[in-house]
This record gives C-alpha cells, structure tokens and sequence, in this order.
C-alpha cells in the first residue's frame, strides 16, 4: 500500500491507497492540524509517498494580508523543497484535477478521484487571532534565503532612520526602539540542514508579541527563494503572528505597518 497526505488548510490527512489503482479516495486512516514550519511540514510529509496539496490552503489566521495565490505558491516552494530531498511525490488537488509538480521515487498517482474528498467530515479549524502577511517580488539579485534576511535587516535600519535599531546576537535579531528598555520583537534563526533557500526566523520574543511566554512559539518571519534563469522569486512571509496589542488596535497601527514595509523593501530590492 502506498501512503498519502492531503495537506489543506491548517489541516492534513493520511491514506493508504493500492499503487496503481483507478478509484475513489478511500476513508482517511489519519489525520490532524499543523502549523506552518519546516519542522512541521517535513514531520507532517516525509512519512508519505505522495503529497497532495489541496488548493486553495491558507494558515487558518483571522488575518490575511496578501492574496491567496501569493500564499499557495509559497507554500508549494516550501513543499517542493522538502519533497525533494526526500524523493517524494508532490501534488496540487487544483479545480478538481490532480497535477503532479514534483516527481520522486515512487511512480506517481494516476487516475486517483479525489471528489469524495470534498464530502468527507473535515476536523474544525477555527480561526485564532493570528496574523499571516505574504509578499512576493522579482529580482535581478540571486543570493541565499539568509542572505536576503540578513539584507532586510541591514536595509530596516538605514530605512527606518534610527528609529528602530535591529541588534544582531549570534542567531538573533532584536528590534529595538532608543528609550524603550526592552525589544519590540525577537527573532531567532531556525536552520534548515537542507537548502539555501529557506530562512525561517521563530518570534520568541518582545513586548510585540503575544507569545513570548509561550515554550513553542508559532509565530514565523521566512524569507524563500526560487531562482530561475537570470531573476530569482522572493517570498517574505509572516505566519501565526500573535500580537501583543489588542486585536483593533493591532490591526489600525502594526497590521497596516508591517505590509507596507515589507512592500517597500520588495521594491527597493527588485530594481
């Protein structure tokens, strides 16, 4: 038997279907939720042969910045990254047809119907007060995931002017504002052993965020890269940000903020 992971919103389930066989998706064997890190993602598909990605997926946060194609693409470069390095068949379960994006070892699915996906039970994903924000450029600079983190970083303080100082320690950045005894955020670097085209950065910390008592932290920055020819995509994407403020208060000064300056760095970075 064959193993499969359909992967949606927030949530994943596990088949065991016949190699080969032309027939109906059967009654799902597991299932349960996840959120997006590299750690999840690689735990949640490395025990499958086949990746299904049931489009459209979002993060399950209450907030969205960016629109969902934005995110899916993302989310399928991360996915092809993985699948990759692990020789397992990757999908996209788009329109009510299968397309097979990445080819590994196992021969990959034909004639599968996934319709009856569609009328099964799903478990219940409620939105928290979370925030995803999701940017995507063109450049003619190709340089490492890292690379475009660290450049962010460098570029936030000259762009900011002095008004928030980002402090580098060992595989931290601290976004500091003069007066204020302690950081806004913190972020730490998580190292992917694979690729150079992950920079994934856990929020751990900071008067910010709203998990900074928490022991695992859901809250991401990721920088993602695909390069193509002469130009390189650029992801940057926040996920499962929790923030310290209250919700409408958030949302009317940080949540507007934050896009922008990301877009803004998307530009300056693309000329």
């Amino acid at each position: 038997m064959d193993k499969l992971i359909l992967v949606g919103s927030g949530i994943w389930q596990g088949f065991e279907i016949m190699p080969g066989a032309k027939t109906d998706l059967p009654a799902s064997t597991d299932r349960g939720t996840y959120s997006v890190s590299l750690n999840n993602l690689t735990a949640i598909t490395t025990a499958y042969e086949h990746i299904v990605l049931d489009y459209p997926v979002m993060t399950g946060d209450e907030l969205v910045q960016g629109d969902t194609d934005t995110f899916n693409s993302m989310l399928i470069r991360l996915l092809e990254i993985i699948s990759a390095h692990h020789y397992k068949n990757l999908y996209i379960y788009k329109y009510n047809c299968l397309h097979l994006l990445y080819e590994g070892e196992t021969p990959p699915l034909e004639g599968l119907n996934l319709k009856n996906f569609k009328q099964q039970v799903k478990l219940s994903n409620m939105p928290d007060r979370k925030v995803t924000s999701v940017q995507c450029w063109t450049s003619g600079y190709k340089g490492a995931a890292y690379d475009w983190a660290d450049t962010y970083y460098d570029w936030l303080n000259t762009f900011t002017k002095g008004m928030v100082r980002i402090e580098r320690k060992e595989d931290k950045a601290l976004f500091i504002v003069p007066g204020i005894p302690s950081p806004l955020l913190i972020l730490e670097r998580k190292y992917p052993l694979f690729s150079k085209e992950i920079s994934e950065w856990a929020i751990t910390g900071g008067l910010l965020n709203g998990e900074k008592k928490e022991m695992d932290p859901k809250g991401r920055l990721w920088f993602i890269t695909y390069s193509n020819g002469s130009t390189q995509t650029v992801w940057t994407a926040l996920t499962h940000f929790k923030p310290a403020l209250p919700w409408f208060f958030y949302k009317k000064t940080q949540g507007l903020i934050h896009p922008w300056v990301m877009n803004t760095f998307g530009k300056r970075s693309s000329r």
